[in-house]
């Protein structure tokens, strides 16, 4: 299997590449970002033949089955096949669960602000939760973070309370690492989809690829159980109520 990573010089691009490279009959051979300069770089340090700014060139070539790809799902080139939804809800150590047990504690609790995902609108931040969930008053400001696996370190140091996104923090959450006691989510729009160029989505390699892609997710940890998932991140937001 033949893939172009999107994105591919973010943090989670690398960790995607590296993770790729780990897998069988699994081969980069094409990259995508939207920095020229930036995406070559990547390109030939990591020796792969490729690199171009738009999605379009690479799911073209004849050496790319299929790409692999994170946002809101809107004008993508040839094929989408949706994976994974995401969502975020605030996930913490069990010592600062104990010290703030509710939703309404919040305004006194230390937040962390990853901000790798504020490109989508409206952003799902610590104001949309509060206001989404029912707290009163204005989130504290605190670290701020460009990527999200030093968010989720920070978190796991126990230097404050983070807005995870389920599809890094599930199995944090599983193995109890980190915990989520509030039992609110925000269904985020922006999803992981494989794409593919237009008319190959039937071709047995691309089959049995996504397949077992969907087999892999299947074993995932559902961390959403007995959680009020909160649907919204169009253009009025979410849609919380507040208490009465």
């Amino acid at each position: 299997m033949r893939i172009c990573v999107a994105g591919a010089y973010g943090a989670f691009g690398i960790k995607h590449l590296d993770a790729l490279a780990n897998i069988d009959g699994v081969t980069v051979t094409s990259v995508m970002g939207p920095t020229r300069s930036k995406i070559d770089a990547l390109a030939a340090e990591r020796g792969i033949g490729h690199a171009a700014t738009t999605l379009e060139e690479c799911i073209a070539r004849d050496d790319v089955d299929v790409a692999i790809r994170y946002g809101v799902p809107q004008d993508d080139d040839g094929h989408s096949i949706p994976l994974l939804e995401e969502c975020v809800l605030p996930v913490m150590t069990r010592e600062l669960a104990q010290r703030f047990p509710l939703p309404g504690t919040l305004p006194q609790a230390p937040l962390l602000h990853d901000d790798s995902v504020s490109f989508l609108t409206p952003r799902p931040d610590w104001a949309a939760w509060f206001g989404a969930a029912g707290v009163a008053g204005v989130p504290p400001t605190g670290p701020r973070f460009s990527q999200a696996d030093h968010a989720i370190d920070a978190a796991l140091s126990g230097a404050g309370i983070l807005l995870g996104r389920t599809s890094l923090i599930a199995r944090l959450l599983n193995e109890g690492v980190l915990v989520a006691p509030y039992g609110i989510a925000l269904k985020l729009p922006s999803i992981y989809r494989l794409v593919c160029a237009a008319g190959t989505e039937s071709r047995p390699q691309i089959v049995a690829f996504r397949e077992w892609l969907f087999g892999e997710l299947d074993r995932e940890p559902d961390v959403l159980t007995g959680h009020t998932v909160i649907p919204g991140g169009g253009p009025g937001g979410w849609r919380g109520k507040r208490p009465g």
